[in-house]
């Protein structure tokens, strides 16, 4: 039998913040003040992802250091930020409210990955390309996509609670008597407590959330792969691009594997029950504690901010990119 609450895995989190966030500090330090002139605008997106990283770590390594139960549906909270919302908001709605910020964390950490990406693809198209945005309409466009997602997650994840969770826990003790210390913990709260339709929607919401956000990435690479065997530019050109496509794809599959990985071993024992995974459950989060280490990591490994350029271009020097359609003419 193991204990209501592993002190060994409240230690390990804060073990894990210790590490990760100084490493994430330094890495927005970096991005921030030591970004070569040739990364120009590319630097603030680097930020914005390093930011939201940063900020997702906090919120899940100290903030909320959360604890689910697996196989069952059930989690309770460990962070600073319980007590602080528990206060303010009530027992149900602090754990309610911190579940949904850790999930729109980690949804606008994602975004912001995908954001590199789109990125990417934008500053190869030409001027004249009608897929080439202007500032206004990147922002409206990402905001509206981001914001959609949100909304749908949102609402998904509100009809799948448990509107009184002393009845459902009271409900879980006469079912399981054995497992009755899963909900005595005053900061426990049952998800769901049988697979229905809204459980079934939630699960499909938010998978085809994580399965979008890589088919948008990887048609992205695809965009960009034909623009540039459609445009008149020299080959040093294009293999730059092409050499700066592949590095967005190193440094965003390590962070993303350490996430997505342990994820997928928490939520498989969900779907299918299977028993005698709570301390698999416990070490998969340990592992996503670590995953914007490996994600500063591979940035500044990939990127190397402080690498200037001992040949600077000549005065005048400039990479001009044409379409093919303004050669012919």
């Amino acid at each position: 039998m193991f204990e209501e609450f592993p002190k060994w895995y409240e230690i390990s989190m804060h073990v894990s913040s210790s590490i990760t966030i100084p490493i994430n500090i330094f890495g927005l330090i970096m991005i921030a003040f030591f970004s070569k002139e040739q990364m120009k605008n590319y630097r603030y997106y680097l930020l914005f992802h390093q930011i939201c990283s940063m900020l997702s770590d906090i919120i899940i390594n100290t903030g909320t250091v959360p604890v689910i139960y697996s196989p069952h549906a059930i989690g309770s909270p460990h962070g600073w930020m319980t007590e602080i919302f528990r206060s303010l908001l009530g027992m149900e709605h602090s754990t309610w409210l911190q579940t949904e910020i850790v999930f729109q964390s980690s949804l606008t950490t994602a975004m912001s990955v995908e954001l590199l990406f789109f990125y990417r693809y934008q500053v190869i198209l030409p001027q004249s390309h009608p897929w080439k945005l202007s500032k206004l309409s990147k922002l409206l466009t990402i905001s509206i996509y981001h914001l959609a997602w949100m909304f749908l997650i949102s609402i998904s994840f509100h009809n799948i609670m448990q509107d009184d969770q002393e009845i459902v826990k009271d409900q879980f003790r006469r079912d399981h008597p054995d497992l009755a210390f899963f909900v005595e913990d005053k900061n426990s709260l049952i998800v769901v407590t049988e697979v229905n339709l809204n459980a079934l929607i939630f699960l499909i919401v938010s998978f085809t959330r994580i399965g979008s956000g890589l088919i948008i990435c990887c048609i992205l690479i695809l965009l960009s792969r034909y623009s540039l065997d459609n445009m008149m530019i020299s080959a040093r050109t294009r293999n730059m691009h092409l050499n700066l496509i592949r590095i967005l794809c190193y440094q965003a599959s390590i962070p993303l594997a350490a996430f997505y990985i342990p994820i997928l071993c928490i939520l498989t024992p969900q779907l299918f029950k299977i028993h005698h995974t709570f301390n698999l459950a416990l070490v998969s989060f340990v592992i996503v504690s670590f995953h914007t280490f490996f994600g500063t990591f591979s940035l500044l490994y990939f990127n190397r901010p402080w690498n200037v350029s001992k040949k600077p271009p000549r005065s005048g020097q400039s990479v001009t990119v044409f379409s093919s359609e303004k050669q012919t003419r």
